[in-house]
């Protein structure tokens, strides 16, 4: 009996199975039935731990998708990295799978834009505007080289490259990355003026780009063209000029419009001149005058050159002109005066070598050998009567008694080419002892009589030259 107890005590489960009553005395049912259910639970608590350990050692498997990265970590430690599949580890707390996104993402930096609410309309141009100015805390700005503020937003498209550095080195990335954007802005801003950003944004975001990157590099150790996470690209979204500039900013875009509009008139006129004289000789008599970068611009005019060929030549004399007036007016050296002169010689010259050159076509051609042969025609005539005057003359020499009749007949013929010239306007007044002085207009329809001949004479000449 006792050792039964002792046994009992000692829980030897094996020997209780096989406990036999002692001989002539059954176990009481009580004893039995706990046995039994003390058998049933502990089979139970088995299986349970036995499952429980199962489970626990499967939540250490994980998937990867193609978009993701896995950091396998035991005890903190990053150990490798997974592809995408399936991946396993130590469970938790022991090891961990950290999954990082390597598709492109982006974020919005609107840290340079101004404060706006659900309210506001969204055509800035419709937006009530104040002239109380930006409110701190509220507003963002850009402060550009030129000292003017801009308002800006634009969007970065970055991906993850090395998901190992981006977990060693930051907590977040994305207010990491905002920081560099914006940290690269305001270096962008500071040299350039805000038009510049305004009109072209293109080298503004590319240089954000650039230096962000680089930041990023430094910060996550990347080594050089193997970015940890790639700047792909910073776009704008919007740009505009602080509201209570917005009213002179639209007057400026107005402005500029209408000077594109001019311009491109001009341009269309220019093109027209072709039909004058052929565009390569356009360039050298008088250049590109709608050419906005006025320095350059101003360059060649001086020197009358570009890429080694006359340029803008008519522009040029009238420099050097100027440059003789002051020469003279400061009382320069004789020496640089000739040297002046003598530039502005050879100007004329290369003018006149453009418009009588072989290459020269069109009205250009026309109108110079019109020149010539009016100018041809009136040497003749001059010649001509300078001919007989000299005639008249050597009859007058002859026979200085016939001087008188020589001299009224020279005054007939003068009086006769005054009074019967077309263009000549006559007037008749009593001549008095003392002399009077009379102020008269023009008669507007003795002109326009005037004017009406001149263009019938020129309609006849150019008829007459036709046929």
């Amino acid at each position: 009996m006792t050792d039964e107890h002792t046994e009992s005590n000692g829980h030897d489960h094996s020997r209780m199975e096989h406990l036999e009553p002692p001989p002539g005395r059954e176990i009481d049912p009580a004893m039995r039935s706990l046995a039994d259910a003390l058998r049933v639970s502990f089979r139970v608590l088995s299986a349970l731990m036995v499952l429980f350990v199962v489970l626990f050692l499967a939540t250490g498997i994980g998937s990867v998708s193609p978009q993701e990265r896995g950091l396998v970590k035991v005890f903190g430690r990053i150990t490798r990295v997974a592809k995408e599949g399936f991946v396993y580890n130590w469970p938790f707390p022991i090891g961990e799978i950290e999954k990082v996104n390597i598709q492109e993402r982006q974020i919005r930096v609107d840290n340079f834009w101004l404060f706006e609410t659900a309210k506001d309309n969204p055509d800035l141009a419709g937006r009530s505007r104040t002239n109380n100015g930006l409110r701190p805390g509220w507003d963002g700005y850009l402060l550009t080289g030129d000292r003017n503020l801009v308002h800006v937003k634009f969007l970065c498209r970055y991906q993850v490259q090395d998901p190992v550095a981006v977990r060693t080195r930051v907590t977040d990335l994305e207010p990491v990355l905002r920081d560099a954007l914006c940290r690269a802005a305001v270096q962008a801003g500071a040299i350039r003026t805000a038009d510049a950003i305004q009109v072209d944004p293109t080298d503004f975001l590319q240089d954000v780009k650039t230096t962000a990157q680089a930041e990023l590099d430094a910060l996550l150790g990347a080594k050089p063209g193997e970015p940890a996470v790639r700047v792909n690209s910073v776009l704008s979204e919007n740009k505009t000029w602080p509201l209570a500039a917005y009213t002179a900013y639209e007057q400026a875009q107005k402005a500029q419009t209408e000077k594109a509009t001019k311009i491109n008139k001009a341009l269309g006129e220019a093109r027209d001149l072709t039909k004058v004289i052929v565009e390569e000789h356009l360039l050298q008599l008088v250049g590109e005058p709608w050419n906005r970068n006025l320095k350059e611009e101003a360059k060649f005019v001086k020197e009358g050159r570009r890429n080694g060929g006359p340029y803008n030549l008519i522009g040029h004399l009238s420099y050097l002109e100027g440059e003789l007036r002051q020469a003279e007016s400061t009382k320069a050296s004789k020496e640089q005066q000739v040297a002046i002169r003598e530039r502005i010689a050879t100007t004329r010259e290369e003018i006149e070598k453009v418009l009588t050159s072989a290459t020269a076509r069109g009205e250009v051609q026309n109108i110079i050998s019109d020149a010539y042969s009016k100018k041809t025609a009136i040497i003749q005539q001059a010649q001509k009567r300078a001919d007989a005057f000299r005639q008249r003359y050597a009859q007058y020499v002859k026979d200085p008694a016939m001087s008188s009749i020589f001299l009224e007949n020279e005054w007939a013929l003068a009086l006769d080419d005054i009074f019967n010239a077309p263009t000549n306007t006559k007037y008749y007044i009593n001549p008095g002892k003392k002399g009077d002085v009379v102020y008269i207009n023009r008669d507007p329809s003795v002109m326009k009589e005037i004017r009406d001949y001149l263009r019938k004479k020129k309609s006849e000449e150019e008829k007459n030259k036709n046929q």
